[in-house]
């Protein structure tokens, strides 16, 4: 299912569902373009003297979205730095023609909000409550599933860790058995990545064994980025006779960089890969974390593919791919549109 956010009070009940965390005492910087979120961008609240590099790091990132207009959020607050920000990056945004449609204030993680600065009359300039999640239907939709913001950033960082030791030891203990996995990788990645019925700790170790192991391989990783990121590697480059094609997983399309921001499929696997991370033995989570930082940065949530990369690098430091998705988020890239696209 794909729902849509109606009105601006419904992008602001659904950011921490976006993020992943309830943002506190930061910035949110939001691009709108075709009515749908491009791109979403967290920042710790600046200094004065902060403001200039904190404004040129963020326009550099929203010029490569294209966006149509810019909502700033400020949580906990709206000091004399916030406003020199929002001043200065207004008027870098109209030097790509972009505005600023709307700041608006936060408080209390998602207790109220109000607009500062509207655009479309409709927001409230007195203090009113942020609409309830039963009423936003992407919000809802996550709410059935079971997925919870986190309540801190940090909480999200130990959202990245061994969450279900048991099954870590257990898939361990079958990897260095010795004995083949009787499952091969296009049948076990789907199953883990995809199967919305079974938990991921709740799939079989062997299956989850045998995912784990393939995306070990550099080949298989890049394959599957391949799907996840369609301009990381371009589907002509790929071997079809390699052990697995990324075009046959058996994985609904989602032309990532098309599709809204509240496209369940989306959410879904981002969710599973986050889940498959807390089944298995860190050292082995490298190559997942991967993919996880790869589907957040392609559906434009540098946040969490910065969280994911940073736990990638904790792990293993020397990580090739980790170190140049670093440099790439540290200098606001995004990947490219692109013509064609295997996912």
């Amino acid at each position: 299912m794909t729902s849509s956010v109606h009105g601006i009070g419904e992008i602001v009940a659904y950011l921490p569902y976006n993020l992943g965390f309830v943002p506190r005492h930061c910035l949110v910087v939001i691009g709108i373009r075709a009515g749908h979120i491009c791109l979403t961008a967290r920042c710790d609240r600046p200094t004065s003297a902060e403001v200039p590099d904190v404004v040129a790091h963020v326009v550099t990132t929203f010029a490569r979205s294209d966006p149509d207009e810019v909502l700033v959020v400020c949580y906990d607050g709206l000091g004399a730095a916030d406003r020199l920000f929002v001043l200065e990056l207004g008027d870098s945004l109209r030097a790509i023609s972009a505005d600023i449609s709307h700041v608006l204030l936060v408080q209390n993680g998602v207790a109220r909000w109000r607009a500062e600065q509207c655009s479309c009359d409709i927001c409230p300039r007195e203090w009113a409550p942020v609409p309830p999640a039963i009423d936003v239907a992407p919000v809802a939709e996550r709410v059935a599933r079971g997925v919870v913001p986190a309540e801190h950033r940090a909480d999200l960082v130990r959202r990245l860790e061994v969450r279900h030791p048991l099954v870590a030891r257990a898939v361990e203990a079958r990897i260095t058995a010795g004995e083949p996995l009787p499952i091969d990788t296009a049948q076990a990645l789907p199953r883990v990545m995809l199967d919305g019925l079974t938990p991921v700790h709740a799939v079989p170790v062997d299956t989850l064994a045998a995912a784990t192991v393939a995306v070990g391989s550099i080949t298989i990783r890049d394959q599957v980025l391949s799907w996840l990121m369609p301009d990381f590697l371009p589907g002509e480059l790929i071997d079809v006779d390699a052990p697995i094609d990324p075009h046959h997983l058996g994985l609904p399309p989602m032309w990532l960089r098309e599709v809204d921001s509240f496209d369940d499929p989306v959410a879904t696997l981002g969710q599973r890969l986050e889940d498959w991370v807390a089944c298995i033995p860190p050292p082995r989570s490298v190559p997942v974390l991967m993919l996880l930082a790869g589907i957040r940065w392609t559906s434009g949530n540098g946040a969490l593919a910065s969280i994911a990369v940073a736990r990638a690098l904790e792990i293993d430091r020397h990580c090739r791919l980790a170190l140049l998705f670093a440099q790439a988020l540290n200098a606001g890239l995004r990947p490219g549109d692109g013509e064609q696209r295997p996912a």
